[in-house]
């Protein structure tokens, strides 16, 4: 008798726990999809801040490209990186800022980890990547046409290194850093409002850039001017000539582009508000589109920076 209550006891303890496991499906019509997880898109203007003294050699490091050295010369929108290659050198525009219509051939956008990024490629800059901005421009990484070897070469290397990029706008938003520029520098005005109006009447149709250390204005026929405020090493590019404008040094570059003509004229100024005993420089630089008369380009871009420098801050 005892064996079979015991019996009775167990059976009604299985049937307890049965009914404590089972699963109960929802009607098919009431079953509903889990939505798939999308990251917080990031804020990237609030990020990087004010672009005009924004320091775009803040937002890496050299290691994100697989190494390579900083140069510190050239415009202040943006940082260039040289980069060994195995079949020479190449330099790297990191950080610049410009209008998405002015890039060639750009992949539509994907998003990722909150950013919105494409791909573009041009002539100028292979294998290039921009980071959007969200109000019609993007800063951009490329490999620029200088050097030896092949661009192509570091294409692997711009790609990581934008992905490190992303990551510490993310990760580290505070390592974005700016500089101070005082009154009166180079880097503190903007070169599309300085700029005579009559000098440049010629050429009608003006583009600028969001951060406000560049202009270019060109003409009809295609032929362009390009103004960029920026910062050099006085010992560098010593062996380009030097000719008086206005009154003041330039170093002289002439550079043939086949069926075109560029001449550039560069002039410093003041110590650079940065460190390592570098100057401010102010670029003017002519292109003749389909003619290669360089002599009649660099009589052009010497007319024009007589009428440019006074408004230029001298060297101390």
């Amino acid at each position: 008798m005892r064996g079979l209550v015991r019996l009775a006891v167990f059976g009604v303890a299985v049937l307890a726990v049965s009914g404590c496991t089972q699963v109960v499906a929802p009607p098919l019509n009431r079953a509903k999809p889990v939505p798939s997880y999308k990251p917080a898109p990031v804020d990237v203007k609030k990020v990087l801040g004010d672009l005009s003294t924004l320091d775009p050699c803040s937002l890496f490091e050299p290691s994100d490209f697989g190494g390579g050295k900083v140069i510190q010369s050239g415009s202040w929108d943006e940082c260039p990186v040289s980069l060994p290659a195995v079949n020479g050198s190449q330099i790297v525009s990191i950080g610049s800022v410009g209008r998405l219509d002015t890039f060639q051939a750009v992949s539509n956008p994907e998003l990722k980890d909150g950013f919105s990024t494409s791909i573009y490629a041009g002539p100028m800059a292979p294998c290039g990547r921009l980071l959007h901005l969200g109000d019609g421009t993007a800063l951009s990484v490329h490999v620029m046409l200088s050097g030896e070897g092949h661009a192509s070469a570091v294409c692997p290397q711009v790609g990581t290194g934008f992905e490190k990029i992303l990551e510490r706008l993310k990760k580290k938003p505070k390592s974005v850093e700016h500089h101070t520029f005082p009154p009166g520098s180079m880097a503190a005005m903007d070169p599309c409002q300085v700029t005579p109006a009559a000098a440049l009447a010629a050429f009608p149709t003006r583009k600028d850039w969001p951060a406000k250390h560049t202009c270019e204005w060109n003409d009809p026929a295609g032929n362009t001017v390009r103004l960029t405020f920026g910062r050099t090493d006085p010992l560098w590019n010593g062996h380009l000539p030097v000719v008086t404008v206005a009154g003041r040094p330039n170093l002289k570059l002439e550079a043939p582009g086949g069926r075109d003509a560029t001449c550039v004229l560069m002039t410093n100024g003041p110590k650079a508000p940065v460190s390592d005993g570098q100057v401010e420089q102010a670029s003017l630089a002519l292109t003749l589109k389909g003619n290669p008369d360089m002599a009649a380009a660099c009589g052009q871009v010497t007319q024009l920076a007589e009428q440019v420098w006074p408004v230029v801050p001298p060297a101390a």
